[in-house]
């Protein structure tokens, strides 16, 4: 009897989100017990709530367009069974064994761990814990109901946590950035404009397409010089478009850059992962100006880059006035 009562439970969950615009469009992967991911099941294969086999999550929910976040869901029939004391009790408790679920699959993902107990659909207990990847402990997030797959994400993506961890690799990487810039032997000067220059290439469609699987270094570096010039072509002064795309002549003689197509690539394609996609987390953070203080942190001075920025403390004194 108990297992039927629990696929009244899972009853209700699959409902609620087969019933979800996210199910509807297609933007999400629901599966149950088992996940056609390889890595989903490597992760799992020393999860099992029994301690001799693999793990077989109640439900697994990946989003198409946001492949590093997992939600996994872990259900009972019985209020009584959502959480132990000991928080141990894997096989008899929804909460122990969610979180036994995430503390695997959050080795390469992050996960929303989602605990839900009762066969009543507006008596359900519902609790949610996010474990960030590469991180050890679970961290309590939303309210005790079951919200829309959009919701999930978008809170997500707004956690203080999870900003805290993203930036601190975005500062992790523009260091590690202007080790292989310096590596390449790519100017101080030169630096911050190059990416500069690749996130606003990156905003052209052609491009974003085209640079993957361009093989020609001259072409690749014109395409890249267009696609500039485009995304700027409604300015005021078509003489700024041309001094601008004039500063990035330096990638057409560079020695280093020039013997290789793949390494210009690579570098786009890493710049696009990493600190592109920041931007489009975090619309309203200054993503670029915090490239510009690591570069200026390692560069001899202030003027050899020809950068100045004004220091946070005052912009955010203006804002503040501004908003007066």
């Amino acid at each position: 009897m108990a297992a039927v009562n629990e696929r009244k439970t899972e009853d209700i969950v699959r409902e609620h989100f087969k019933g979800d615009d996210y199910y509807k469009q297609d933007k999400i992967v629901l599966e149950e017990q088992a996940s056609e991911s390889s890595l989903i099941t490597k992760l799992l294969r020393n999860a099992s709530k029994y301690g001799n086999a693999g793990g077989k999550p109640d439900f697994i929910i990946q989003y198409k367009d946001d492949t590093d976040f997992l939600i996994v869901i872990e259900c009972k029939a019985n209020i009584k069974n959502h959480d132990s004391r000991e928080g141990d009790n894997y096989a008899s408790y929804a909460i122990d064994g969610v979180k036994l679920y995430s503390s695997y699959l959050s080795k390469d993902f992050d996960v929303l761990a989602i605990a839900i107990s009762g066969i009543d659909k507006i008596n359900l207990k519902i609790n949610h814990f996010l474990q960030l990847k590469d991180v050890s402990k679970s961290e309590p997030i939303f309210g005790g109901e079951l919200l829309s797959l959009r919701a999930y994400l978008e809170g997500y993506k707004k956690d203080e946590r999870k900003f805290k961890q993203d930036f601190s690799e975005l500062l992790n990487y523009s260091k590690a950035l202007n080790d292989v810039f310096h590596s390449l032997k790519i100017k101080e000067s030169q630096r911050s404009l190059l990416i500069a220059g690749v996130l606003i290439a990156l905003n052209d469609n052609a491009f974003n397409v085209s640079y993957k699987i361009e093989n020609d270094y001259k072409k690749l570096v014109n395409n890249f010089l267009n696609a500039i010039s485009t995304r700027l072509k409604n300015a005021d002064n078509t003489y700024i478009i041309e001094e601008i795309v004039v500063s990035y002549s330096f990638l057409k003689t560079h020695t280093i850059l020039s013997h290789d197509v793949s390494v210009l690539k690579n570098l786009i394609k890493e710049i696009d992962g990493k600190a592109n996609s920041f931007i489009k987390n975090y619309k309203y953070f200054d993503t670029l100006g915090q490239f510009y203080i690591e570069f200026l942190r390692y560069a001899n001075n202030d003027k050899g880059l020809g950068i100045v920025l004004t220091p946070p403390h005052i912009t955010a004194l203006f804002c503040e006035l501004a908003n007066k």
